[in-house]
């Protein structure tokens, strides 16, 4: 019991420096404070999570036990469907955002760097993207909990889930500081993990044309 209220708390201090680190009120007053240097903060912040993550995934590994869940019979299928979706959401993604700029080495080498992780630097509602809004996020989940189950997973996975829906929200409000009402549009018209808008949306269409 004890291992799992350090692994929860492990988790959770991890998962909020991550967010604090990469927010809003952070980066301004790095900003303000380092200048120039600023240009910098990106990858000191990849490679801060990643040294970080590390002796926690150890420390994950070694706590491994029994699976209290496994995908087994005809649980196979929907965890196939799963990982398919998980697929899509990052091949889609990967298509649309710009990897040295989420690395942080396109705001060092690069005067025109941008502030959102597309190539375009401008509201790109195309592609994948006019279906989900963040079809990363989107595919973690499947990533996260398609798997065999055992009660150290099921406390990582909650707490990374309530992560990826925070840094969700958070990303959120940095993309309408950015576009402003047009991203209020853009909220309205496409969901942020499943695309049940584009389904109705597709499905309204389907009902005219055949009328």
């Amino acid at each position: 019991m004890c291992d799992h209220i350090i692994l929860f708390l492990c988790w959770s201090i991890w998962c909020f420096f991550h967010s604090l680190l990469i927010s809003l009120p952070v980066t301004g007053w790095a900003e303000s404070k380092l200048g120039k240097a600023f240009k910098f903060y990106r990858l000191f912040f990849n490679i801060f999570s990643c040294i970080t993550l590390i002796p926690l995934a150890i420390y994950t590994f070694y706590l491994r036990n029994d699976p209290v869940f496994t995908w087994d019979g005809w649980l196979r299928l929907p965890r196939r469907l799963l990982i398919v979706l998980s697929l899509w959401c990052f091949i889609g993604g990967a298509m649309k955002y710009d990897f040295l700029q989420l690395l942080g080495i396109r705001q060092i080498i690069s005067t025109n760097s941008h502030r959102t992780l597309n190539r375009s630097g401008s509201l790109d509602t195309t592609g994948i993207l006019g279906i989900i809004r963040h079809p990363w996020y989107a595919g973690s989940f499947p990533v996260l909990w398609a798997r065999d189950l055992d009660i150290n997973a099921i406390i990582i996975n909650s707490v990374v889930s309530i992560y990826l829906v925070a840094g969700t929200l958070f990303e959120e409000k940095k993309l309408y500081r950015e576009f402003g009402e047009k991203y209020r549009e853009y909220q309205r018209d496409v969901a942020m993990f499943f695309p049940f808008k584009y389904l109705l949306k597709k499905n309204k269409e389907k009902t005219k044309a055949s009328t």
